[in-house]
């Protein structure tokens, strides 16, 4: 199986965020993988507060997009639905 070029999707403010959607990511089979910005894991001691960039291969930047885009419409939606139960 060959790989193709991993291509930044998104910067996220924190680890954690970026973490969360790269594993939303592989739960779909789209191989993804967190890269801290600046100094990187090391540099600067701890690296979970600075903001952090999720990659993917090229060739599933669409997709992933989609699937997230879908996850936030869905959320605002059951938001909203809860809101005007409340």
């Amino acid at each position: 199986m060959t790989t193709g070029k991993a291509v930044p999707l998104d910067t996220y403010p924190n680890e954690m965020e970026a973490l969360m959607t790269a594993q939303l990511l592989e739960s779909v089979g789209i191989a993804a993988f967190v890269k801290p910005m600046g100094g990187g894991y090391g540099a600067l001691g701890v690296t979970q507060f600075i903001h952090h960039r999720v990659y993917v291969q090229e060739r599933d930047v669409d997709e992933a997009r989609k699937m997230l885009d879908e996850i936030v419409v869905e959320a605002a939606s059951d938001a909203a639905a809860r809101e005007a139960n409340a």
